[in-house]
């Protein structure tokens, strides 16, 4: 396992893109016969998994282990290394997506003739595909309120000056602010294969209307899931625009790691 961080033309491109899980995308590097993937945390961080062992995590891990107010600082000093730095595309297939993100976060080989076939760490076992992974469609009420975790303190998702929330935005109910209590407990419910705690909550309130997908998140990659999830699909014309906040959207709430 190797970590990176993306530099700034691959953060604008990925700022641009939906998500496949909170906080979660996918980037790939190189020719397409040997194409290399792997999983973006924030649209700033990259994670390659290898069989390697861990080659920086322990640097990263430090950063996030650090006060809330120098998280961003130290990411910053750490990401400025241009030996730390990689630049990275996304999927634009949703659906090779989700069949690529089970292999790389180390799923049992899908069946003969499918994409992606080895896996390439032996980790916990997944289904064959994210079944019931957003199922359901809807609109938001007057009320409705959501919460969104990130592992960052400044979100590349939602913009507080335009009060915008991009489309493919992740973000969970706010029935379920009881059970995520903390950075890693918001991990391990949504079921993500992130190794950084989501210590940034930010409370959204789209306008009434805004178009949304929404379902329960699975047991995968060694987490329990059994969150509730829902992604912003956009508002208004044309198809593809932001949605947008009711009112000011505050800064994020700071969570224990533990």
């Amino acid at each position: 396992m190797t970590i990176f961080a993306l530099d700034q033309n691959s953060q604008k491109v990925f700022k641009k893109h939906p998500e496949i899980r909170m906080n979660i995308q996918v980037g790939m590097k190189g020719s397409y016969s040997n194409q290399q993937f792997y999983l973006v945390l924030g649209s700033r961080l990259a994670i390659k998994f290898d069989e390697s062992k861990p080659k920086n995590l322990g640097q990263v891990a430090e950063i996030f282990r650090a006060p809330a107010n120098e998280v961003e600082d130290k990411w910053k000093k750490w990401a400025e290394d241009s030996t730390n730095q990689i630049g990275l595309a996304p999927i634009p297939e949703e659906k090779t997506v989700e069949a690529l993100f089970l292999t790389i976060a180390g799923s049992p080989p899908p069946p003969p003739g499918q994409l992606f076939p080895s896996p390439p760490l032996p980790m916990p076992a997944a289904p064959a595909s994210i079944y019931g992974h957003l199922p359901f469609s809807t609109s938001t009420g007057p009320d409705d309120v959501y919460y969104r975790y990130e592992s960052f303190p400044k979100s590349r998702r939602i913009d507080p000056d335009t009060k915008e929330i991009l489309p493919g935005t992740y973000a969970a109910p706010a029935s379920e602010l009881f059970f995520m209590p903390t950075g890693l407990s918001a991990v391990a419910r949504q079921a993500l294969p992130s190794l950084m705690p989501a210590r940034w909550r930010w409370e959204l309130q789209p306008v009434a209307g805004t178009r949304i997908r929404y379902g329960a998140s699975v047991p995968l990659y060694g987490q329990s899931g059994g969150g509730v999830e829902v992604r912003f699909e956009g508002q208004g014309l044309p198809p593809g625009s932001p949605a947008i906040n009711r009112g000011p959207i505050a800064d994020p709430v700071i969570l224990p790691i533990l």
